[in-house]
């Protein structure tokens, strides 16, 4: 089994960009006065400061998100219409009334017709199905 490396290397370990060989590492190991195995102090001070460096990389990554999630809600909520508070409401309106009186895309959009209106109009009326017949079929 090949030992991890470096991000740098090939094979290289992503969480500890800049690292040397975790591999060179341990093939460095010797032993403490008690007998355990244990790494040098210079490639332990280089692996934790290896993996401080990536917890700083991915702190600012998670603020960079953060902010341009704000940035965002910000500007769509920007782009809501505002409406009327309750006290704005017009003696003898009803709110929905002046919610619609208050729309100033009321104009642009689109309005439905009434059958009625549809074939006074055109003589024809035009068929809008409830449910699509299976098969795709008309």
């Amino acid at each position: 089994m090949a030992s991890p490396t470096a991000a740098g290397e090939p094979g290289g370990h992503p969480q500890y960009p800049g690292a040397q060989s975790f591999g060179s590492a341990l093939a460095r190991t010797g032993f403490d006065d008690l007998g355990r195995r244990c790494v040098s102090r210079a490639d332990a001070k280089r692996l934790l400061d290896a993996q401080r460096q990536n917890e700083i990389r991915k702190q600012d990554q998670a603020a960079r998100l953060e902010q341009e999630a704000v940035e965002k809600d910000r500007q769509r909520r920007a782009q809501l219409p505002k409406g009327l508070a309750w006290h704005e409401v017009p003696a003898g309106l009803s709110p929905a009334m002046a919610m619609v009186a208050g729309d100033p895309d009321r104009d642009r959009r689109p309005k439905r017709t009434s059958l009625l209106e549809e074939s006074l109009s055109r003589g024809t009326l035009t068929m809008h199905p409830i449910h699509e017949p299976a098969g795709g079929e008309s």
